[in-house]
Parts: C-alpha cells; sequence; structure tokens
C-alpha cells in the first residue's frame, strides 16, 4: 500500500472554557470571540484565498462559499492543481490531469455532513440531530486548551482545541478513517466582521512534512459565478491504440511473486509497473525517473507500511501499455528511496506502480487465470454473471476502501489492494483492539521481516481465518499483523486484503458507481497457489511481440531505418551507423579510434571495406550473417511473407528469466536463438555461433520511434568479457531518404606505389625456415623482418616491436588464433615498405602479444606478420624451389601454364579458403595459410566427427607457439590429401587438440606450409584463386625422417653467431645423447656451422638427405671437444 495524501481546506472553526466551565459556556464564547465588535458581516457568497508553501512547492488554496450549500475549494501547489466541489446537487472532485470523478453515497454524505457542521451557531438541544459535540473533563496537557470531540452526523469526526483564554480554536485533528490530519492555527486576522486563520500548519500523522498556509484575502461577493459548481466534463486523455479497440482492450500481465506486472513504457522508456489499487497515484522509482530522464519537483512524503518515504512529482509523463492503450500527460509521484527501489526490484524487478491514474480513468477486470487486465471505458455499461457479488467501496485518499468481516465477528473497512501480495494484512491498531494482536510465541505463527515504502516493517502470520465479505465467505485465510513506522500504525483502517484472496475471483474495479464486481471461482478449499498461465503458442509470443513493439501498421511502414550511436570496446569509445532500407539493403560503419571499417548490402552485393581501403566480397558465412541481419531488420521472425524461414517455439523456457525461446533460421542463413520477454514480451537477447564460440546480443533500454519500440544499447559478448562489445544508439531516424550509393560496392583504395617507376611487378628474395616465409621490409624506414601469413586478416605488429619503432597503441581488441586469444592493439604506421619491390603508406595494424616461438626468425627478431592487406593488392607468387616473391598489379597479372592449374578460393573474415579431401571423406572446406608450418592440420570437430582418431590412433605429440597460446596437436600420417586435383599421399597431418582456435566448427582444418612449400603458389584474391604450379618434388613422398634436434642460435657483443641443440623430441635417439644446452655445435658433417647458416644447419638436421646419421662436433664450456652421431628416425613410424 502507498497513500499520498490529499491537501484539504483549512477546517471549520470551534470554541472552549475554564474547567468550571461546561460546553454551552465554552460555545459561546467562541462564538462571540469569532466576531469583530461592531462590524456587521456583509451577506453574499464568500471567497477565501490562501497562499500555500510544501516541500520546496508553492501555490494557492481558494474556497468558494456560496448559498445554498455550495462549495468550491481550488489547490494548486507546484504542479498539482486538483478541486473539490459540491453544488448541492452533485459533489465531485478533478483531479490535476483533468479526470473528473462524481462523489456519491456516503462520502458524498459525509462530506455535507462534515461542510454544513458549524461550532459557532451549535445549540447542544436544538442541532442534536446535527451531530454530537462533548467537552472532555481534562485539558490538554502543557496549554490548557479545552478540547471537544465533535461528530458530525454522517461526517468526519474532529478533535478540536480551544484556547482557554482567547476562546479561538488552536488546532483541529481530524479523523479521516486512514491517516489523521492536524491544523494547527498559528494566527487569526479580522476580515468584514469576523477573525479567520490567518497562518495554518497542516499536517498528517506519518508524514515528516508540513504545509504552511497563509491567508491571502477573503471578501463577500454579490453572488459567486454558477459555472464554478457545475460537474466539468472528465478530460479525456487516454486512447486505445489496439486495432478495432475504441472502448477496450486486453493487457497481458505476468502474476509475479504475488504482483500483477505489466510491460509499460513512460516517454517511450521501457519499465515494469505493478497493478496497485493501493497506490493513491502512480510512482516510480528514482532510479527508473533518471533512466527516463523525468525531473521531480518538490520533496513531498508520502506514507506506507514501513513509514514516510520522500517524493518529488514528475510531470508530462506520457504512460503506455505498448500497442494498447495509452494516457497522455500524466503527473507521476518519484520515491527518491533507493531502498524503495532495491526492495521493488527483488520482489519483482519492477520499476514503479499504476495506482489511481489507471483505476480511475478505466474500469479494470483482473482475470488471475488467463493473465490477462481488461481496460473498459466506463461509458460501457456493466455486465457481471448472476453469481458476481457486488462490493461497495468508497474512495479514501484516493484507494478503495470496503468493508469485511475477520473470523465471523471483527468487521472493519478495509483497503482493498492488489500490490499487496498477502490474504489479509491487520494494521495494529484494530489488530489490538480486537484481540487478534499475535506474537511470535502465538501457536502456530511466523514472523518475518522486510523493507515497505518509508522504512524496515515487520509481520506476524497466523493461518486458519475466516473472511467474509457480503455473503462470500472464505475459509482458511492466512492473517497478518504489521508493524513498522507507517500506515499499519497510524491507519484507522482495518488493515488491507490483498492479491492471495482477490486471485479466487474475477475482479472488476468501477470507481464511477463505487463497486468492486466480485465473480468467484472455487476458492474455499483454502488452497493459496494460483492458477499457471495458459501455455503460449509460437502464434501467441509474436503477437503479443508484435503489440509491444507498436503493431503490425506502425513496423510495415518502416521503408527505412538510420541508426548513429556510440560503440564502446576495449577501453575506446567510438561511432557506429548502421542503416536498412527495404526490400533489404544494409549499412553498417565502425569508427574505433584508428580503426574505419565499412559493410554494405545493395540487394545484389555484399562486401566489407577495412580501415587500409581494402574492399571485397563478401563469402560463405559472411553471407549467412548478413541474411540473418536483414532477416532481423525486415521483422521477418513476425511478418511470414519477407524474408523467409523456419521458426519453432522450444518446450521449455529459459531458467531464471522465464524468457521464451525461439528458434530461427532463414533462408540462407546461420541458425539463431531469440529471446522474449514473458512480462513485456520484448526480444531481450539473441544467440548465434560464430565457428566455435557462442556469440550472444542482449537488447535494453527500449525507447519509442515514430511508435515503434527500438532497443537503445545492445550488449555482445562471447563469453570472454575483456572483449565485450556495448553499442548505445544515440539517434534513430525511420523513413529518411538513403542515397542508393550508400548501399554500393565502393572503389579500392590504392595506397602503394612500386620503387621502381613505371613497374608494374617486382620481385624479392625470402628465406623459408621451420616453415616459415621471412623477408626484410621496412617500418616507418626503419628496418625489420615480416613473415607472410596468408592466415593473418592484416598485418600485425608484436608489441615488442611497435615499443621500439614507436608506434603507439591505442584501445584493444580480440585477436583468436590456435593457441586461443589475446589483444589486438590498433596502430598506424606511416609507410611499410618491402625493399626492392612496393611501398605502402598511411596504413591501419594491429599489435599483438607474439609468443616466444614466434618472436624470432633465424635467430633474428621478427617485428610482425604481413597478409591479406599486401596479398589483397597484388598477386602474390610465392616461388618456394626458387625462395623468390613476386608482386603484381592484378591487372597486368597474366597466368602462364607454369604457375600451374587456377584453384577456386573464397575470402571469409580476409583470409582464403578451399575445398580439399582427406583419403576418401567428403570434399570440405580448409583455411590456406602460409603462417602454419604443418603440411595439414585438422581441426578436432572434423577429426571427431569423421572418426579419425580411431582411424589413426598413433603418430606423436607436437606443440608451438599460436597466437593467444600454446598450440598442440597429435602429428600422424593420412593416406591421401587431395587439392586442386591433385592427390598427395602419406602426408603428415596434425590433429589439433586446442580447445579454441583449433575448434573450428566451419573449417575441417587448413592447409600450411609443409605442404604449400611443394609449389609454387599465385594468390589471386582479385580474382578469387591460387594457382599451384609443380614442380620435381611436388609428388614426392613425404619424408618425414629426422635427427629430431631443434637448433637455435645466438648472437656475442662482436655480432659472431654461436649454434645450440636447445631441444630434441623425447623419442628421438639424440635425446639420450651426452649433449648439454651450453655445448656449442661447430660442425654437421665436416662443415662449420658458421658457414652453413642457421636456416641451411636446421635443414641438414631435420631433413633426411640419404645418411643415416648426422655427425655432429661440440665444444663444451671448458673448451673440451666432443662428437656425436645423430641418427636420423621417422617418428610417424
Amino acid at each position: 500500500m502507498l497513500l499520498f495524501v490529499s491537501l484539504a481546506a483549512p477546517a471549520a472553526q470551534a470554541a472552549s472554557s475554564p474547567s468550571s466551565e461546561t460546553l454551552t459556556s465554552v460555545l459561546a464564547k467562541h462564538a462571540k470571540a469569532v466576531l469583530v465588535p461592531g462590524v456587521k458581516q456583509p451577506d453574499g457568497d464568500q471567497e477565501t484565498v490562501y497562499t500555500i508553501s510544501a516541500g520546496g512547492l508553492f501555490g494557492t488554496l481558494q474556497e468558494t462559499n456560496a448559498k445554498p450549500r455550495k462549495f468550491r475549494v481550488d489547490m494548486i501547489l507546484g504542479p498539482l492543481h486538483e478541486i473539490t466541489a459540491d453544488n448541492g446537487v452533485t459533489g465531485w472532485s478533478q483531479d490535476s490531469t483533468g479526470n473528473v470523478r462524481v462523489v456519491r453515497g456516503a462520502e458524498l454524505t459525509e462530506n455535507r455532513a462534515s461542510a454544513s457542521f458549524s461550532l459557532e451557531s451549535y445549540d447542544p438541544i436544538k442541532d442534536a440531530k446535527k451531530g454530537k459535540v462533548k467537552l472532555r473533563a481534562g485539558r490538554e496537557t502543557g496549554t490548557g486548551a479545552f478540547i471537544l470531540d465533535v461528530a458530525p452526523t454522517g461526517g468526519t469526526a474532529q478533535t478540536i482545541y480551544v484556547n482557554s483564554k482567547t476562546y479561538m480554536i488552536d488546532k483541529i485533528v481530524a479523523h479521516t478513517g486512514a491517516v489523521s490530519g492536524t491544523v494547527a492555527i498559528r494566527s487569526y486576522k479580522a476580515v468584514e466582521g469576523e477573525r479567520l486563520p490567518a497562518v495554518l500548519d497542516i499536517s498528517y500523522a506519518g508524514l515528516p512534512f508540513t504545509v504552511r498556509a497563509e491567508l491571502k484575502s477573503s471578501q463577500h461577493i454579490a453572488k459567486a459565478d454558477p459555472a464554478l459548481f457545475q460537474v466539468p466534463d472528465s478530460a479525456k486523455d487516454y486512447e486505445f491504440l489496439a486495432a478495432a479497440a475504441d472502448k477496450s482492450v486486453d493487457v497481458p500481465f505476468t502474476f509475479d511473486q504475488g504482483e500483477i506486472v505489466v510491460a509499460a513504457t513512460i516517454n517511450d522508456h521501457p519499465v515494469r509497473l505493478i497493478v496497485d489499487s493501493g497506490a493513491g497515484t502512480s510512482f516510480i522509482t528514482g532510479k527508473a525517473s533518471d533512466a527516463i530522464g523525468l525531473k521531480p519537483q518538490g520533496d513531498i512524503a508520502a506514507v506506507g507500511y514501513g513509514g514516510a518515504a520522500a517524493t518529488g512529482i514528475a510531470t508530462k509523463a506520457t504512460i503506455d501499455l505498448p500497442g494498447l492503450a495509452r494516457i497522455h500527460g500524466q503527473l507521476i509521484y518519484v520515491i527518491k528511496d533507493s531502498k524503495v527501489a532495491q526492495a521493488l526490484n527483488d520482489r519483482a524487478q519492477v520499476d514503479g506502480a499504476l495506482g489511481y491514474d489507471l483505476f480511475a480513468r478505466f474500469r479494470v477486470h483482473i482475470d488471475y487465470d488467463k493473465h490477462i487486465l481488461r481496460l473498459t471505458d466506463h461509458s460501457v455499461p456493466v455486465s457481471a454473471s448472476a453469481g458476481a457479488t457486488h462490493w461497495p467501496i468508497r474512495l479514501i485518499n484516493k484507494t478503495p476502501v470496503a468493508a469485511a468481516i475477520i473470523d465471523g465477528k471483527h468487521a472493519g473497512n478495509f483497503l482493498v489492494d492488489t500490490g499487496d501480495t498477502g490474504s489479509v494484512h491487520l494494521y495494529t491498531r484494530f489488530a489490538r483492539k480486537n484481540g487478534l494482536l499475535p506474537t511470535a510465541a502465538t501457536p502456530g505463527a511466523t514472523s518475518r521481516t522486510g523493507v515497505g515504502i518509508g522504512g524496515a516493517i515487520s509481520e506476524t502470520q497466523t493461518d486458519g481465518h475466516t473472511l467474509t465479505i457480503g455473503k462470500i465467505g472464505i475459509r482458511n485465510i492466512s492473517v497478518s499483523t504489521i508493524a513498522g513506522a507507517g500506515v499499519s500504525d497510524l491507519s484507522e483502517l482495518a488493515g488491507g486484503i490483498g492479491g492471495d484472496v482477490l486471485k479466487r475471483f474475477d475482479v472488476t474495479f468501477d470507481y464511477p458507481n463505487l463497486t468492486i464486481l466480485l465473480e468467484p471461482k472455487i476458492f474455499d478449499t483454502g488452497s493459496s497457489t494460483s492458477n499457471p498461465a495458459p501455455a503460449l503458442t509460437l502464434d501467441d509470443i509474436l503477437k503479443r511481440h508484435l503489440r509491444a513493439m507498436g503493431g503490425e501498421d506502425a513496423l510495415r511502414a518502416i521503408r527505412s531505418t538510420r541508426i548513429r550511436g556510440t560503440i564502446d570496446t576495449g577501453g575506446v569509445i567510438g561511432q557506429l551507423t548502421t542503416a536498412f532500407a527495404e526490400p533489404g539493403k544494409e549499412y553498417e560503419e565502425d569508427q574505433i579510434g584508428i580503426l574505419n571499417v565499412k559493410q554494405g548490402y545493395d540487394g545484389a552485393s555484399a562486401w566489407r571495406r577495412d580501415s587500409n581501403g581494402n574492399t571485397r566480397l563478401l563469402s560463405g558465412d559472411e553471407i549467412k550473417d548478413l541474411r540473418n541481419q536483414v532477416f532481423f531488420d525486415t521483422n521477418s521472425y513476425v511478418f511470414t511473407d519477407k524474408v523467409p524461414g523456419k521458426r519453432a517455439l522450444r518446450a521449455a523456457r529459459e531458467p531464471g528469466t522465464g524468457n521464451y525461446i525461439v528458434d530461427v533460421t532463414p533462408d540462407g542463413g546461420k541458425p539463431s536463438t531469440i529471446y522474449f520477454d514473458p512480462i513485456s514480451f520484448l526480444l531481450v537477447k539473441e544467440q548465434h555461433n560464430d565457428d566455435d564460440v557462442v556469440s550472444t546480443t542482449t537488447f535494453s533500454d527500449f525507447v519509442r520511434i515514430g511508435g515503434v519500440l527500438y532497443p537503445r544499447k545492445q550488449h555482445i559478448t562471447n563469453g570472454n568479457e575483456r572483449y565485450d562489445v556495448n553499442i548505445t544508439a544515440m539517434k534513430i531516424e525511420n523513413n529518411v531518404d538513403l542515397a542508393g550509393a550508400l548501399f554500393a560496392l565502393p572503389a579500392v583504395s590504392k595506397n602503394y606505389t612500386f620503387l621502381k617507376p613505371g613497374a608494374h611487378s617486382a620481385t624479392i628474395p625470402f628465406v623459408f625456415d621451420d616453415g616459415a616465409i621471412g623477408f626484410k621490409a621496412r617500418i616507418n624506414g626503419k628496418p625489420v623482418v615480416l613473415l607472410l601469413d596468408s592466415g593473418a586478416s592484416g598485418i600485425a605488429i608484436s608489441q615488442k616491436a611497435a615499443k621500439s619503432l614507436g608506434l603507439k597503441q591505442g584501445g584493444f581488441l580480440e585477436a583468436r588464433g590456435y593457441g586461443g586469444s589475446t589483444d589486438l592493439r590498433p596502430i598506424e604506421m606511416d609507410s611499410l615498405e618491402i625493399p626492392g619491390a612496393v611501398k605502402l603508406t598511411k596504413i591501419t595494424a594491429v599489435a599483438v602479444n607474439l609468443p616466444e616461438e614466434l618472436d624470432s626468425f633465424l635467430g633474428h627478431p621478427v617485428a610482425g606478420f604481413v597478409g591479406y592487406d599486401l596479398l589483397s593488392r597484388f598477386v602474390v607468387r610465392v616461388d618456394f624451389p626458387n625462395r623468390t616473391m613476386t608482386f603484381t598489379e592484378p591487372a597486368a597479372f597474366h597466368p602462364s601454364p607454369s604457375d600451374g592449374s587456377p584453384v577456386p578460393i573464397a575470402l571469409e573474415d580476409d583470409i582464403p579458403n578451399t575445398t580439399a579431401q582427406v583419403d576418401t571423406l567428403p570434399p570440405a572446406r580448409f583455411l590456406i595459410d602460409t603462417g602454419d608450418v604443418a603440411a595439414v592440420r585438422l581441426y578436432g570437430p572434423y577429426v571427431q566427427d569423421k572418426g579419425l582418431a580411431k582411424k589413426y590412433p598413433k603418430g606423436m605429440i607436437t606443440s608451438g607457439g599460436g597466437i593467444g597460446g600454446i598450440s598442440e596437436a597429435r602429428q600422424v600420417r593420412v593416406k591421401t590429401v587431395t587439392l586442386g586435383g591433385i592427390a598427395l599421399t602419406g602426408v603428415p597431418t596434425d590433429f589439433s587438440l586446442d580447445a579454441k582456435g583449433g575448434a573450428s566448427q566451419l573449417n575441417a582444418g587448413s592447409i600450411g606450409s609443409g605442404l604449400l612449400s611443394r609449389f609454387t603458389v599465385t594468390f589471386d584474391y582479385a580474382n578469387n584463386r591460387i594457382f599451384l604450379g609443380r614442380n620435381t618434388g611436388s609428388l614426392k613422398p613425404f619424408d618425414t625422417r629426422t635427427t629430431g634436434a631443434g637448433l637455435s642460435a645466438s648472437t656475442d657483443v662482436d655480432g659472431n653467431s654461436h649454434y645450440f641443440i636447445d631441444s630434441a623430441m623425447p623419442s628421438a635417439p639424440i635425446a639420450k645423447a651426452d649433449i648439454s644446452p651450453a655445448d656449442e655445435l661447430l660442425k654437421i658433417d665436416g662443415q662449420p656451422v658458421s658457414k652453413l647458416g642457421l636456416a641451411q644447419a636446421r635443414q641438414v638436421l631435420s631433413k633426411y638427405q640419404g645418411k643415416s646419421a648426422a655427425v655432429l662436433v661440440f665444444r663444451t664450456p671448458h673448451g673440451r671437444f666432443k662428437t656425436v652421431r645423430a641418427e636420423f628416425f621417422d617418428p610417424l613410424q
């Protein structure tokens, strides 16, 4: 329950006398004191105006009294403007939004009785029928004021304190039946023959704030305008949004922890709101207010079960039940206490409540079984079943109060509170008075504590009670007595009746007719378990989603959308632009630091342009991703007449959230799983596989643009939160003019030149060692060694090299390699020159932490590796036999027979892939990766799926450094590998043991330099092909015999190289030899290693040359020479 107390006009006045005085004498002296001697009171109607202030808000209170028996009170306080009036025939009130309520029945009788009762003219004998006034025997402690108990017949009971010296009223306490209010009169002023209260303080029990009222003017007029008292038309500030609904609409809700929760928006910001008849006005938490951007005014107190809570008043709030109904321009209270926000979140993850504002505007029917809230215009006649019970109510402080009886004998007036999750709550006063106040020691009693509006509460519950509502008796009811500093201790009501009772009925709240309609179901079994909501079909879910989004017409009316926002990842906040145009054109631009990537689809071609201006067409999984994007942008998961695809609702919901789970697969796209919130029915999450990881996008902070809800925020993760991406939409535009060129394939940017003027081709030497292709280059004019790696989607420089070159690193992205993930840090180079060939300028690259195994080449530091950025700009011919590399402009390349036959490739994520075959298995997709030293690498999922581990049980474990960590594999010899129509036999093949980079689902594996080095390989990315030029060694059997010795080199201060055996295969004979890591290798087969060089020396040790062993000569650290025989062996035998 949340009670917002209405501010009242100053109450009528009263009188008093010394202890020897009687009631008659006190009344007489009071009547005399009120009048100004010698001044005749004018006739006519009267207008009195007070200025008022409270909680930082200011305004006026104007009271107009007219004959016969007419009055009107206008209260303006900050954004509040409320009117209470009676024209002698009809009583009425109007709230700040113009909603008018006609006052009827007992409420009207009470108001009139209270207003017409005058203490000044009261005669205890003649006016006995009008009410009773009793003078208490004792005086008020401290002041000596006389105390009069005033009880107007049918009116509000009051206690009046009369000053024992002046006989003017000092104080009036009104007992409203809810929370008592006090008017303390600080001074009087003589106006037109009578003394009127000049300064008053109005307060309410339990509320830590006071309304100060100061008399501004009072005058008699000949006749007040009759129009002031006539009932005005109620402002129709609401509308039904659903198609074919102009008088009624059904709103779905969830029954969440006993609360009726609806999905709504406030100023287009999604919120979850409790439907709370116990709230005298709608309210939200301060946290929600901040998120929406509402700025509350003032500091007004509201009282709840836990005491008083500070609130402000926000204006111009439009409340939407998306696609169903809308209430315009509302005042909404904002509860500033953060503990309240936390309590509401803990209870049902809600942001506030819909209170009087909802129930006053509509006839509210609650079907707890179907989880439907039916809102009906009051102009529609009421219909009810024959067994329905009309439960009369009164509206006290804008909340419904009705009579009920506990245990057949304890009658009282109860707040009917849909926001209360319990059965019956008793307030402390009523429980104590009726002997119903239990303790923890009461047999069967249970106690608990919690947080309520205003502070902490505690309650003690006992079971087995009965509740009587009219002729309805309900057995086995739980009754809780609440203790706190709030309503329970202050209210003169009996308590509250909550949802655990109401859910046993179909309930209709009808405020204009002051009734609640109860249509009973089976309830007398004492069961307190709510009926579960009926299972929803996929069609049900999609229809509700469509309504929540804004309705079919609104969504179909969208022909184009442009979204501009921010993208936050890796410590850098960049800019994002996306655009969509019917029937399926897409555009996206990501600007993150120095990186700028664009992607588009013009309806025919899908393309990508990277930060260096390289442009290519998308393929494979990229096309599937794009197809999915079009599927969602066209809302084809709802509209089946757009992009075709499959949709299936899972039987089980998501644990913890209850989200509905739907699997969708667009034709030509990839499987995706989408999640719908069970309350709002908005799409809140999407998941799909990105090869070997699951990508999850969550959507939140929905805003309404042109009648359609859009998620303002997206959070994307692949499970490694370091690389999470947060997207925030700053501007969303619908049906904007988007130029066709935006979606069209852009031209390639040419940022290179050949060093020889007029040249269109150039050749350089390279070194091939241990499976790596190394060549000399210059970065910003400084010499470096780089590796050619077709498995790299760009240019990557080691972080060590980037620092030494003075390249500034900013932010980070994720790099995924065979060993897992590591950071990519964007850098910018002024130039990259390959001496004797080409020079590239203004290049965006990345810095990466290379593992130790990749950080040197032939004893020299490796600066990094280049892949797509180089291979995409030229036709690159890698002549392995002759160790040369040729760069040719694509337009100048003309293949010759020596280049071999073309092998089709596709570029995906800037890495080439092609089709190859292992043994007699079906052809599969393989990456072409010159950066992988293996001949063939098969990924774990492919090995497992094809049963290859059982077919090839032997082999040896290998390991090496990979991006993101150590890469491990088991090397075996497969029978055949067929690539480009060329069958190679006995191919050493690595079965990847990596759990991440080697767990690809898209690719069977990769073709590495161990196989490619048997050919002259020409990369022609512009035409999506490579050429495999055969030579005399291409088809020779793979001889894997080796000494198993690993050779490394170091350089001394004089620049001399020294060579050492730093490792050996465990099964190699040399592993048992008497060799220390400090023993320097001087000769191999009589040849000085210093003349062979590291690359050739390694080849002699690793490649069988027809000799059974290599003879090695070492020098120990002590200067002793020794000879070791390194026998060749085949680790794959």
